[in-house]
């Protein structure tokens, strides 16, 4: 199912429930899993902390990557379903303590139970934009973004306190590898 299609499907189960009856079920269910909601409040973006920085940095990275270039609606659309992919796709932390286990939780498993996945595109940064046709065109600036992105998000993983120890590195801890050859969503 695609994003359009489970936001129309959320909206008709919205409508279909009274809302008393949403809002008690809705507080049941949180109070039996003991789901705790903290909301950001409107004109204080930066009490969001973490997951505000991404948004700034994942903003400011669209624009340079876009630059002056006049896209469609749905070319713009196609370029902002796969940025969302990639960013609910970076690792969070390790699903278990297990050494064998090496699955990750990602933003996704949040919101639609998985780490999205890509197909793997061919690489085509070098490749001039004006003999590109639209679609290609598209995925060169996705690959731009994800190149970009991926760089600076890995540094942040790897920031070096001046006042903070670092922690060592023991056999059997998972560690986040660089690779030049990986595909965005590429897990």
């Amino acid at each position: 199912m695609n994003f359009i299609g489970a936001n129309r499907e959320l909206k008709e189960f919205a409508q279909s429930l009274p809302m008393l009856e949403k809002n008690s079920l809705i507080k049941n269910y949180c109070m039996q899993n003991k789901i705790e909601w903290q909301f950001i409040l409107s004109r204080s973006p930066h009490q969001g902390g973490l997951c505000e920085s991404t948004v700034k940095s994942a903003k400011r990275l669209i624009q340079r990557v876009i630059g002056s270039k006049n896209l469609t609606f749905e070319q713009t659309s196609t370029i902002f379903c796969q940025v969302e992919a990639v960013l609910i796709s970076r690792p969070l932390t390790p699903l278990s303590l297990s050494q064998n286990d090496l699955q990750i939780l990602t933003p996704g498993y949040f919101l639609i139970g998985a780490s999205p996945n890509a197909v793997p595109q061919q690489k085509i940064f070098c490749v001039p934009t004006n003999i590109l046709n639209k679609y290609h065109m598209l995925q060169q600036m996705v690959q731009h973004f994800w190149q970009r992105w991926s760089l600076e998000y890995l540094t942040t993983l790897q920031q070096r306190n001046k006042w903070h120890d670092t922690p060592t590195i023991n056999v059997g801890d998972m560690v986040v590898l660089k690779e030049d050859n990986t595909h965005s969503c590429e897990n």
